[in-house]
């Protein structure tokens, strides 16, 4: 054996604890495995993350920090053997031994090694070793033992490349890169630490591009320069052939080896950027055969490229790099490369070609910035760009700057005689004069459209259909709205993003036709279909707010636990994904949300920040949103007077936002004291919102008028609105109002009883679950007179409650009976007759009630009338169907020996109407609606043979054979655990056609 000098800093583990990597090690669960791997570049805290998990085990600690020498076996076992004589003096010796005289195999050596361990019975060991990619062979052969180690020894290695394949029965624990990364909220909290008296806004700009790096971080906030660290640690570390494709691809938006092969001729691209990859230079883009550096990275190659690569080559490779681009039909990768390469004129093409996909994906900061790329010169003389200017400015708000880039681009146009473009400029200023409510521009404006229309290309005319139709709704004419929307559908997209785009906005713009007359189902459906064509398209902006509108629907039902569902699980950074109008939107939604639930402070927030995007936009008309909600909150608050205050005045009531702003006017008026005043403000409201078709107006005006006191048949005809169109809201948050304002009027009347028997049995009497019940049988008379609108007859009643013996029977009814009376009713007198519950002839009843099962009979029905002529209403009809639908009808264990037939015929409705949703969405190409749908089906109904084929059959088209084989064993189960049988033998064939 060769003399060895032994350093004793490489056997000493380092004494910091590591900042915020706590995080790392919750993975690993309370038990410490047999081995723990740490896989990062340099920087990430390794060797801290290393040091704290072999300190936290409790256990003796063998450290090594290894180097290029420690790959000979003859450097590395002694080492190994000093750092244990610090604890066994004797260990080793044979070991030491059996390194002389020549190079033995390591494996032979590392199993001497785990011998002696289990030979002096270590109670529990961790050899922890750093820099373990240095090892070479020797870390190789270690592997080797992961499943053999002595017991009470660990293995916990951290290096800078992946490891060596590590036989598949180890139990190896990995902790990479991304966990070892600080997360965002890390990353604040780590600045604020550095910066107590407040975090500068360049540590926050510079700390962005660095994506957790620990020691980026570090370097930032001590006033280093993280560049250092890249150029040394990073970049000339590596050999000369790395480093010279490293360079050259970092030019590249998206690094492929055939991208390097095709423009750098680099004939071993592939095996270069795997080497990067292994040592976590590279990190491979999710579902892609692509790469991407780190952003710390890629900015110092890019920095570094312009200073060492001539001018002339670096052009050079720009152009190939377009050329092989756009021959892939790749036009927003090929851009950069055009703008580099100087090529005006081809890439204002490719601005053409891509800019509208990104504008619509929310990604208007990418389009600016490569607007900024171009000269000032060419941008001043071309008109496309001049027109996305107008558009930046316009999605922004910025009312004043995109009207002069239009005004720019439409004098452009003409000067080259372009009708076309001409005709994509008027539409946006239509759009803008819209917004301005300036009708005089907005008729010149039409005229000139019309004159260009048959110059205009199919996604210019269908624009100037919804600009149309957002003047018919300004102007209140409903009818031509309708109509302009429907034509800008006509035009199927196919897979231009601009026509689908049109598409979601048109049926956003028909959801809200459809709300404002209290079609409430087929508002659903049009904010489905528009969130589906989002989705197809990638457009996530739309995503989000058809998410907004879907949740204002169920605040409307009354469904606030749906409606929180979908407002909490925002993403993070949501704001910045839309654009002005629809974060507007999104916060009155939310204002709404808070102010059904009481939390004033978060209401006014949301709507002052919601009337601030209005107002910042000059958009008068659209700044009547959040005054609504702000009106309600003073009315809470017991304010009448902030109401005036609130009022944006205006034009009179000519559409849905001026009735609906004139509601809580009217409301402040009677709590001010002036109720004459309020009856006659009301029904004017009335009056209008029936002329107009606003339903929802009307419905809630009319429940006012009658808490003034002036009932009349305000009330049955708001009553019999409400129990049509299922408004659930009105009933709860409405007809809560309508009680504070009308005490007398409330002790007069009728408490409200709602009823919902799908997946269990609830009963609420004036908002208010009764969860007690003297009887249980007095849930069941109530169950059985619920689910028979024209009454029971007593002997059939009485059958039920004696288990078929009806004598008996009686006697439980005649019991029971004033029971149930006096647990719906606790001040009923006695003898007195029930307000819920009648006798005629031989037939005990309910008077109408809210009831779910009724709602679901009622969307059934329209749904089935609806189907042949119009299959989006249709749709939209099932889902208000199926949303009702929360599980089996009366689905409690006491009730399950009842209703079996009745409850089977629900679980059939259901499980037909999701059927033909699935029908629907698979004819519409949505696929993703198309499985949940069948999925559902099967949920409702596992012993139905056919669902579960029809599922099978969507996997095996959709190419996921692993899914199909996965529904066969869920139809096996099901079958065995409802009917204990096995899967007819016609299922089987059909399993494997």
């Amino acid at each position: 054996m060769r003399d060895a000098w032994i350093l004793e800093t490489k056997l000493q583990p380092p004494a910091q604890p590591p900042h915020g990597l706590e995080r790392a090690f919750e993975r690993l669960g309370a038990g410490l495995p047999p081995v723990t791997w740490l896989v990062a570049g340099p920087g990430y805290g390794k060797t801290l993350a290393l040091a704290n998990l072999a300190r936290r085990t409790g256990h003796a600690v063998l450290w090594l920090t290894a180097d290029d020498r420690d790959a000979d076996p003859a450097t590395l076992f002694p080492y190994l053997v000093a750092g244990m004589r610090a604890t066994i003096p004797a260990f080793g010796t044979a070991l030491l031994a059996s390194l002389q005289g020549g190079a033995p195999d390591p494996r032979v050596l590392w199993q001497r090694f785990f011998q002696e361990l289990a030979a002096y019975n270590v109670p529990g060991l961790v050899l922890a070793l750093d820099e373990a990619h240095e090892l070479g062979e020797a870390l190789v052969a270690l592997a080797y033992f992961f499943d053999k180690l002595p017991p009470g020894v660990h293995v916990a290695l951290a290096s800078r490349r992946r490891p060596p394949a590590v036989r598949a029965r180890a139990r190896v624990a990995w902790l990479e890169q991304a966990d070892l990364a600080f997360t965002p909220a890390e990353v604040g909290a780590f600045l604020a630490a550095r910066a107590p008296g407040g975090v500068p806004p360049a540590w926050h700009a510079a700390a962005e591009p660095l994506e957790g790096w620990p020691l980026g971080l570090d370097l930032l906030t001590r006033g280093g320069s993280p560049a250092g660290v890249v150029a040394e640690e990073l970049y000339q570390a590596q050999p000369a052939h790395r480093r010279d494709l490293m360079l050259k691809a970092a030019l590249l938006p998206e690094i492929t080896p055939e991208a390097c092969r095709w423009v750098f001729q680099a004939l071993d691209a592939a095996d270069v950027l795997a080497e990067l990859e292994a040592e976590h230079l590279l990190t491979r883009l999710a579902g892609s055969p692509a790469y991407r550096f780190p952003a710390y990275l890629r900015d110092f190659l890019a920095t570094e490229a312009a200073r060492a690569v001539p001018a002339l080559a670096a052009v050079a490779w720009h152009r190939r790099a377009a050329t092989y681009y756009r021959e892939q039909r790749r036009e927003e990768l090929a851009l950069p490369h055009l703008l580099a390469s100087r090529d005006w004129d081809a890439a204002i093409a490719a601005c053409n070609a891509t800019f509208p996909g990104m504008h619509f994906a929310g990604r208007g900061a990418q389009v600016a910035r490569f607007l900024a790329a171009f000269p000032p010169e060419v941008e001043a003389a071309e008109p496309v760009l001049q027109l996305w200017h107008g558009h930046l400015g316009s999605r922004a708000g910025r009312t004043e700057e995109a009207l002069a880039a239009y005004e720019a681009a439409g004098r452009l146009f003409r000067e080259r005689d372009d009708g076309a473009g001409e005709l994509k400029v008027l539409v946006r200023q239509l759009t803008l004069a819209v917004r301005q409510e300036d009708m005089k521009r907005f008729n010149q404006l039409v005229m000139q459209a019309l004159a260009r229309l048959a110059e205009g290309l199919a996604e210019d005319v269908v624009d100037l259909h919804l600009a149309r139709a957002c003047a018919a709704d300004l102007r209140g004419d409903q009818a031509l709205m309708r109509e302009c929307n429907e034509a800008a559908l006509a035009l199927p997209p196919g897979a231009n993003p601009e026509i689908a785009a049109s598409h979601v906005i048109a049926h956003l713009n028909l959801y809200t036709d459809a709300f404002h007359r209290g079609e409430l189902a087929r508002a659903a459906g049009h904010a489905g279909l528009a969130g589906a064509i989002a989705d197809d398209f990638g457009f996530g902006p739309y995503r989000l707010y058809a998410g907004f509108l879907q949740a204002h629907l169920h605040l409307i039902m009354d469904e606030s636990d749906a409606a929180g569902t979908l407002l909490r699980a925002l993403p993070p950074g949501w704001e910045d994904q839309l654009d002005w109008h629809m974060r507007a939107v999104g916060l009155t939604v939310l204002a709404t949300w808070h102010v059904a639930r009481g939390e004033a402070a978060e209401a006014e927030a949301c709507a002052r920040r919601s009337l601030a995007e209005f107002e910042r936009a000059g958009y008068r008309e659209g700044r009547k949103l959040p005054l609504e909600p702000l009106m309600w909150l003073a009315l809470q608050r017991q304010q009448p007077g902030r109401v005036a205050g609130l009022d944006p005045g205006g034009a009179g009531d000519r559409n849905f936002y001026d009735l609906s702003l004139a509601l809580p006017r009217a409301r402040a008026l009677h709590l001010a004291g002036d109720a004459a005043a309020a009856r006659e403000q009301l029904s004017h409201i009335v009056a209008e919102a029936d002329r107009l078709g606003l339903q929802l107006i009307a419905t809630r005006a009319r429940l006012y008028l009658a808490a003034t006191g002036d009932a009349g048949s305000a009330l049955a005809e708001a009553e019999a609105l409400m129990e049509r169109q299922g408004y659930g809201f009105l009933r709860a948050q409405d007809r809560s109002l309508w009680e504070d304002l009308a005490p007398a009027t409330r002790a007069e009347g009728v408490p409200r009883l709602s009823l919902c028997c799908f997946g269990g049995f609830q009963i609420r009497l004036d908002g208010v679950t009764l969860d007690q019940w003297p009887r249980k049988k007095a849930k069941l008379i109530l169950a059985a007179l619920a689910l028979q609108p024209a009454g029971v007859r007593l002997a059939d009643l009485a059958a039920l409650l004696g288990d078929g013996d009806e004598a008996s029977g009686h006697g439980i009814l005649k019991v029971t009976m004033p029971v149930l009376r006096r647990t719906l009713e606790p001040d009923l007198p006695k003898g007195a007759g029930s307000s819920f519950i009648w006798l005629a002839d031989d037939r005990y009843g309910l008077v109408p009630v809210t009831l779910d099962v009724a709602a679901f009979d009622h969307a059934l029905t329209s749904a089935e009338a609806a189907r042949a002529t119009d299959p989006v209403a249709a749709a939209a009809h099932y889902e208000a169907a199926l949303a009702l639908y929360q599980g089996d009808l009366l689905a409690e264990a006491f009730f399950r020996e009842f209703f079996d037939e009745e409850r089977e015929r629900r679980r059939h409705q259901a499980a037909s109407a999701l059927g033909w949703l699935a029908d629907h969405h698979g004819r519409r190409g949505d696929h993703t609606g198309q499985e949940q749908a069948l999925a559902r089906a099967a949920g409702i109904a596992p012993t139905d043979e056919a669902t579960y084929l029809a599922l099978m059959a969507f996997y095996r088209s959709n190419g996921r054979p692993e899914r199909v084989r996965q529904v066969y064993w869920d139809c096996r189960k099901a079958l065995k655990l409802h009917l204990d049988a096995l899967p007819s033998e016609a299922f089987e064939l059909a399993s494997r056609a």
